[in-house]
This record gives C-alpha cells, structure tokens and sequence, in this order.
C-alpha cells in the first residue's frame, strides 16, 4: 500500500524534526538477546530515575489519561519475510538500544527498571482473507495504539507483523514516548534491518555497533544541568518566549488532543523542488529555512496575524553520547517571525535561517523547563503561552531520515501512525533524493477531509511562490484564493430584489392587494383585544399621519413613536410613513434620562403617544396624544382611501427609521435607515420564509428593536395578518397567545424558545431565530415538523442580511446573502479570505444603514471604488465554509451568532464584482471561534479610509451632501466592539 491510500487515522508523521523525531519502534517485546554481541548494556533489574524529558511526558500522560502519547509505526514489506529471524533481531536490537525497561514508583516518583526478562512471542495477525486486508490491517494497528498502556503495569513496547498476503506485509509497532523518541525508534529500525540483512548474509556485520547506555543517558542530563551551557540556553529562551502569543489554530477554536489526526499530502512535483532548492541556493540558505519561511507565511495569512509561533521537534542530540542514544531526548521548540505588510519573502527566508540557528544552537533546554520558567515569571503562560506538551503553536517537523530500508532482499517503506497527539496542526516535510513529501496532520476534531485539502493545497501555492525566488516580493501579496472562490465570494451575491418601494408604498401594496384583510390582531394573556383590518388601519394612519403632516412631520424629519407594543405602535408606524418622516421608536418603559438623549438626539421634535404615558415623556417634544384624536376612521377627509398624505411620501434615500443601539459599552447610537432595504426584505420573507395572504406573523419584539420592523414588514410583504402579542408575558402566556392566534410565522430568540414547549405550537409553519447563538440541541427541538430560519444581520442591515435554513442533520450556519446584499469576508489588512479561514463580514447593499447620529463616533469607513456601488461595513468574525445541502457553492457556518461584534474598519465591496447568487452563509466566530490572501485589493473592491464628522444642527444624521458628512455610499460602525441587543 502506498502512502498515498493511507485514510483518516494514518498519519505519516514523525513528531521531531530537523533530524528527524519520527516515531516508530520495531515491534515489540523484549527476550535477552540469543547472540550478544555489540556495547555493554546496564544489568537487568537497575533502576533509575527519569530524566526531564521522560518526567514530562509522565506528568502529561497523567492529565490526559484516555489519549495515548504513543509512537506506532509500521514498515511496508513486500517480499520472502523470515518472521523467526525478524523476532529475533527485533530482540536483541531493543536489548542494544535499551528500550526494554518498565516504570516504577518509589516513594510516589516515577523511576524506570530495565527489564529483559519477558519471553514474550512476537504474533503474527494475518488479515489476508479480509475483503480490504490494508483497511483491515489499519483497523486492527488503530485499536492497538489507541488503547495505550498503563505505566505502572505495562511492558511499554508491543507491536505485530501483520500479514496482507502472499509477500506483503506490515511490521508494526507501538512504544510509549517515554521509552523512546522518533530518532531512537529511527535508530532501532536501522538496526534490526542490520542484524536481519547480516544474518542473512552470513556476516557477523553489526557486531561493532555501539550505543549509550541509560545510565549514561541521565549522567549527560545531570552534567547538562549544572553546565553554564544550561544557564546560557536558559537566558536564550526566556528571552525568546517571555511574550509569547497565544497558540495559533487556523480553526479558531481548540480541541481536545488527537491521535488519530487526519492526514493530507503528497510529493511535491519534481519541478517544484528543484526550485526550492535552487530559491534555497540564491538566498545562501538550506532547503528546510525556506520551506518553513513558506509555512510561516501560510499561517500568517491563513490566521491573519503577523507574529507567528511554530513549534520545531529537535533531537535535542548535541552530543556522542546522545547521539548514540534511542531514549527519550527530543524536545520541541519555538521559532518566531514576524510577517508584517511590507515583509518581503528574502526577508523572511533571512529571518528563518536565523531562528533555525538559534533553536538548534540551544535546543537542549527542556520545553518543560521553559513552560515552568514562563509560569513562575507571569502565571498567565501557564495555561495561554504553551500548549500541552509543550508545543507553542503548528508544528513544522522536517524529517531528515530515509523512509525506505531494506532487510536482505526484501523492500520496506516506513510509515508513522502516530507520535504523539495533535492539538491542532502538524506539517510534516520528508525531504528525499527524489523529491519532497508534506503531508498535514490535522486533529480530526477541528478539521474535516476536504478543509484539510483545502489547507494542503493553499500551502502549495506559498510554496510555489517562494519558489520563484523573487527576494523582493512582498509575503502577504500571494494569493491563496481559487478563481472558483474570487467568482463566488468575492463577494458573493443574494438574488435581485424588486424595484425598491417606501415605507409607505409597500404599506399601500399591502393595502391593495388585501384591503378586506385582517391586518393586525392584538392580544393580551387571556383573549383577542382588537383586530383592524388593511382598510379601517389605512384609514386610521392616513387621519393621523395628516395630523402629524400639519404639526411639521415629512421627509428628512423624524417622529417618536412612544406606544407600547399594541394595535396602535403598528398603527402609528404606519402614519409617520404616510407623513413622509422617519419614526423613532421609544420605549416608554426606558430610564428617563435614556428617553431624554433618544429624543435629544435623534432631533425627533413631534412624537406620538397616549395619555397613560405622556407624563414619562419630556415637554420640549410636540406629543400627538392618540386618545385625544378623533376617530381617524370618521375623519370627513377619509374616504377609505390612502392618497390622502401621498403628497408627502419620502424618496427612497430618505430616512425610513431610527434604531438606537443598546449603549452597553457607552452612548446609545441612533443607527439610520433608509427606504432602500425595505423591498428586498420583503422580498425575502415571501420567498425564503414562506409568508402568504393567509399567514399570521407574531409581532413579539420591543419596537425599539430592529427585529419588529422586520416582522411588520413580513406581514406587510404579503398582506398577511401581524399578530401583536401583548408587553410583559411570560413563556407560557406568550405560548398561550400564539397557539390560540394561530400564529404560523415567528422570530424569536433561542433565550426565549429555550423556555417554551415546541409541541404545543401545531399551527407554526416556519420559525425564525437569530439574535443569539442557536445550538444543535435548540435545532433538534425545534425544526421537526416546521421550516426554520436562522437570519443574521446587525441594525444597520435592515433588519437582517443572511438567512440560513437550520435541519436537525445540518450545519449551523447564519446563511447566505439575502435579497440585494453582496457579502464578503475580509481579514484584517482588507483581503480577500478563502474557505475555511477567519476573517471579518463585510455586508454591502442598498439595504446598509446611512449612518449613525454622531458620525465623529464611528470607526474608519470604506467607500464604494465605483461611487455609485453600494454601502459596505464590517459585522462579524466569520468563517465561509463548504455549502450545506441545497448549496453548490460556499456557505458561511455560525457558531455564535450572538457575539457578532462591530470592527473598527469597514471596507467596500463593489457592485462591479460579477458572481452569481450564492447562497454563502457565514460561521460567526464568538470566540477568539466557521478565506486567504491577496498583493493588491482584490477584483472588485477597494478600500479606503475617511474619519469624517457629520453635522449636528439638523435631524438629519450623515446628511448626503453635506460637507464633510458620511457620504451615502459609506457605512460606519461604532469604534468600539459591542453587543447586538434585539
């Protein structure tokens, strides 16, 4: 079998690196040697203490006790194997390199006894007769390492020889790190095919092997340990690690730690090789510091971050004695550069090199001993700065060993299955007289098969860039995206929407279609408390919409709305958009001071409200009191009709509502929106939520929250009937209302669905969430029976800009673009990223807010390169990821849509970007938690920057056209990250 055939659990690795920490024993058992010749070995039954490497690797054993920290490997052999005579050098091979011992404890520390004593036979499992005898010979060499061992009990060596068929083979072997590291296990295997091919030749040949005795082994430690060379590489590291970052993960989140990682790879085309050679050549370097420049550029981008961290496996062997000996040495070390936005390829070759001298000049000091160092200098490098195990970060593992050995006339390839756990990602390099191998190492619980190709392949494309040797190109200008992934999300698309309507356009649609309709429905906990239908809610808003006409309401002024959520806040909406102004809802139920500044700052100086409430409201607002008004219906002016205000009906750029954000991390913001988005989320509730005439959509949300102006304009879109749910109820009252209205559409958060029952709700057709992270467990309880809908998007998108269809057997996504949005994820310098790495969402669409209240207080902005494309601002951390079931492209998924946090910049996506509709929905990344690079602002967008400040004098937050005000085709998102509070 090929490397290449290897499925998930296979991992050609090798944990150790430079001169290879490869991992792989032999087989086996341990008898005394029949034929002894070779070194003096300590007597059986000599006990002695653990060095620091092996202490380390106890202690990690014990934290982690179910995930084996193993080494198994296996040797491809094909041909007339001697399995006597393989037992046999196997035994004494493990005799010379003293790897047969067992683990003690003394007075509760660990010691280890050398141990010759077993005779144990070295089994043979055949699984020729098995229909896939290599799948089946995995299987049963994946159960093996899987299990471990138990240190106080176990022999800590036991391995096989598998046979597949007539003159194939596998020799397999598992040993514990502790026991032996990749260059011992290197060591071991080298020996035993000498013995086996000597014997064989009838030659005494490998009499004069010679290697380092345990004994000898903790000796060089303790003289390690008190040299000065141990004070100067200490000094050397804690210098070097004093500031570590935190682990870089291209998955953004961490997981527990693997041993059966998957594994993706394959030789490098010849050509690309020998110019990375060649490149190594120019740049007066070897071969491993460009490669690992190459890998430190790839995860600098696939990351976004410019301080890169690798961890390096390093034989630790600077010395006779430890160079002869196969226990456990290796160690792991950090290297660190730096890839800024001006850092040129030969720079960081350059840098490479020397951090590479560095480690290895010092690569004796214990990882362990450094992770103590950190910890007691500052306690937070105890659990942020060092992974377990000791590794800072990806590993780079350059393995610089032959993978092809031979015993006698009978051909072996060496193939590692394991070395140890995986915390994240692990790149392997094998370099060879024909050609070099990476393969990528990936812990399966972060990563999936095709995400692992992807990486694969994106590595490649770093590497051919260095390859080309151009000293003087910048490192962050290589383009890892396919032209697939430009066509598709740079950016990708919702589908067109209708010709935009206003406010009060889309309200007469409504009205034509269904005048005789149930338009809105009110109830409280016990009953039905009113019900209007189209027509007689026409007459009421265009009575009072006349009356807020003649007090000075229009186009470009704003209108508080100070009504509890009930059959007249809906109303009242209604009549400000018949006025032609803009309403700003006000929470009669907020503190006063928080009432003062949203009517201060929002210039609203008319506002709507009852009796029952005005005494809250401030005086210097003109206040409509609607129980005061005349029965709008009997005005002498209303016909019934609704052309009464249409005189004044606002154009499409003018101000539709005020939204004001929660103020958590300081002064609400009034977020401005215009006319322009109301017609594609309409458009969008038809179509992706399935609302009809015959509809009942709940109206729950507060009407200061951008969420209720979406569920007014989803009954709107189809002249379906708003169901309005009384202030104030609890889950099961709330639950008794809906099923007692019928309610078949609802957008409720998963804080409020957590406490409900779904069984109860027969008559829901279709759910909407968002708001908050949705679980699977909130999906499971809830979609069977019913569509679902998980919609995305911040304040100033109109309510919301991805949709996402949630199944029980699917991904968690926030979806793809709705209708007239375009959406991109960007990283931190403004490019472009590919599937399967973290950047910022990027919404653009006439659907965008125009801005907030105070234009001072919003970050860097990014205008549209044409002028007249659209708005663009910064959202969320995302991830695209491969497309769910109906999706042929790319979808973004979402792991906590509630943290959705406004970034400091906002870039532009251009509508010149030609894609088609996609369906991308984007992963939200709560933490710090589901696509790459490019030299120049990518095909379609170009960002730029203008801090402006917007005037103040009128009502009209970031007015068009004013100087040096918000331009319209610009969007701005408060400075500092904030939580989205609906």
């Amino acid at each position: 079998m090929t490397q290449g055939s290897f499925k998930r659990p296979i991992d050609m690795s090798v944990r150790f690196s430079l001169n290879s920490r490869t991992t792989d024993d032999p087989l086996h058992i341990g008898h005394q040697p029949s034929d002894g010749a070779g070194a003096a070995t300590v007597p059986p039954g000599t006990t002695l203490p653990l060095t620091t490497a092996q202490r380390g690797l106890w202690f990690a054993q014990q934290l982690i006790p179910d995930t084996p920290i193993v080494i198994a490997t296996f040797v491809e052999l094909h041909g007339d194997l001697d399995i006597d005579l393989l037992d046999r050098v196997c035994r004494r091979g493990l005799t010379e390199v003293e790897c047969l011992v067992r683990i003690i404890e003394i007075d509760g520390v660990p010691h280890q006894v050398v141990d010759r004593s077993a005779d144990d036979v070295f089994p043979v499992v055949d699984v020729s007769d098995r229909e896939d005898p290599a799948a089946a010979a995995l299987d049963w060499m994946t159960a093996d390492y899987t299990a471990g061992f138990d240190l106080l009990s176990d022999r800590l060596i036991r391995g096989a020889v598998l046979r597949l068929g007539e003159r194939h083979y596998y020799w397999y072997s598992c040993i514990h790190h502790l026991v032996v590291d990749g260059y011992g296990a290197i060591r071991f295997m080298n020996r035993a095919a000498e013995l086996y091919s000597a014997e064989l030749a009838g030659s005494a040949g490998a009499d004069s092997y010679v290697a380092s005795r345990l004994d000898e082994l903790v000796t060089a430690e303790n003289d390690y340990r008190d040299s000065k060379r141990f004070r100067t590489d200490r000094e050397y590291w804690m210098g070097k690690a004093a500031d570590l970052p935190a682990p870089l993960s291209p998955a953004g989140v961490a997981g527990p730690p693997d041993v059966t990682p998957l594994r993706g790879g394959g030789s490098l085309p010849r050509e690309l090789s020998r110019r990375l050679t060649a490149a190594a050549e120019s740049y007066g370097s070897i071969d491993a510091a460009v490669t690992i420049a190459a890998v430190a550029a790839y995860f600098a981008i696939a990351t976004d971050t410019s301080d890169v961290v690798l961890s390096l496996p390093v034989t630790g062997r600077t010395n006779a004695v430890l160079r002869k000996a196969a226990g456990m040495v290796s160690n792991v070390v950090p290297i660190r550069m730096q890839v800024g936005p001006d850092t040129t390829i030969g720079e960081l070759v350059t840098a490479t090199g020397l951090e590479l001298t560095g480690a290895l000049r010092h690569q004796r000091y214990r990882s362990e001993d450094l992770r103590a160092d950190l910890a007691a200098a500052d306690p937070t490098h105890a659990t942020t700065g060092v992974e377990l195990g000791g590794l800072y970060g990806p590993t780079i593992n350059v393995m610089n060993f032959p993978t092809d050995l031979e015993l006698g006339s009978v051909a072996g390839h060496f193939n590692v299955l394991t070395s140890g756990p995986i915390a994240d990602m692990m790149v392997n390099l094998y370099p060879g007289a024909d050609g070099t191998r990476i393969d990528i190492l990936a812990n399966h619980h972060l990563y999936d098969a095709d995400t692992l190709g992807r990486h694969h392949d994106r590595l490649i494309r770093v590497l051919e860039a260095f390859a080309d040797a151009d000293p003087a190109r910048r490192v962050l200008s290589v383009d890892t995206l396919t032209a697939v992934e430009h066509a598709t999300l740079v950016p990708a698309r919702g589908p067109a929407a209708p010709s935009p309507r206003t406010l009060a356009e889309i309200i007469d649609d409504a009205i034509d279609r269904a005048p005789d309709q149930i338009a809105i429905t009110f109830h409280d906990r016990d009953a039905e408390r009113g019900a209007v239908t189209y027509r007689d809610a026409s007459r009421w808003a265009s009575g009072v919409g006349r009356l807020l006409a003649e007090r000075g309401a229009g186009p470009g002024r704003f209108v508080a709305i100070a009504v509890e959520r009930s059959l007249d806040s809906v109303r009242s909406v209604w009549a400000v958009a018949r006025s032609g102004a803009a309403f700003v809802p006000v929470d009669p139920e907020y503190p006063a001071e928080r009432i003062r500044h949203l009517l201060s700052d929002s210039g609203a100086a008319i506002g709507i409200t009852t009796r029952a409430l005005r005494d809250r409201l401030p005086d210097d607002v003109d206040w409509v009191i609607l129980d005061d008004v005349a029965h709008p219906a009997d005005d002498s002016d209303s016909d019934g009709d609704h052309d009464g205000t249409r005189g004044r009906t606002a154009h499409l750029d003018d101000a539709a509502y005020m939204i004001y954000t929660s103020g958590s991390t300081g002064t609400p913001k009034g977020v401005v929106v215009t006319h322009r988005g109301l017609t594609a989320l309409a458009a969008e509730r038809r179509r992706n939520y399935h609302v009809g005439t015959d509809s009942r959509f709940l109206h729950n949300t507060s009407p200061s929250f951008d969420m209720a102006v979406g569920e007014q304009i989803s009954a709107l879109s189809a002249s379906a009937t708003l169901v309005v749910s009384a202030p104030g109820l609890a889950a099961d009252e709330l639950t008794d209302v809906m099923v007692r209205a019928g309610v078949t559409h609802a957008l409720l958060t998963p804080t409020v669905l957590s406490t409900m029952d779904p069984e109860r709700f027969t008559a829901l057709e279709l759910l909407g969430v968002g708001g908050e992270a949705v679980t699977a467990e909130l999906v499971r309880r809830w979609a069977p029976g019913r569509a679902m809908r998980n919609g995305y998007g911040p304040t100033e998108a109109t309510d919301i800009a991805t949709v996402s269809a949630l199944t029980t057997d699917g991904p968690i996504t926030i979806g793809g673009p709705v209708h007239d949005f375009a959406v991109v994820v960007l990283d931190s310098r403004l490019r472009p990223v590919p599937c399967g790495v973290r950047g910022e969402l990027y919404l653009a669409g006439p659907g965008l807010a125009r801005g907030t209240t105070d234009c001072a207080a919003s970050p860097r902005r990014a205008s549209s390169p044409t002028r007249s494309g659209p708005a663009a601002g910064c959202t969320a951390r995302v991830t695209w990821c491969p497309g769910g079931p109906a999706s042929p492209t790319h979808q973004c998924s979402s792991t906590t849509a509630a943290r959705t946090t406004r970034s400091r910049s906002a870039a532009a996506v251009s509508n010149s970007a030609r894609s088609k509709p996609s369906s991308c929905p984007a992963r939200t990344c709560g933490m710090s938690s589901p696509p790459c690079v490019t030299p120049r602002p990518a095909r379609g967008w170009s960002p730029t920057s203008s801090p402006t400040r917007g005037p103040r004098s009128t009502p009209r937050p970031c007015a068009p056209g004013a100087t040096n005000a918000c331009p319209p085709d610009s969007y701005r998102t408060p400075s500092s990250s904030w939580r989205i509070c609906r």
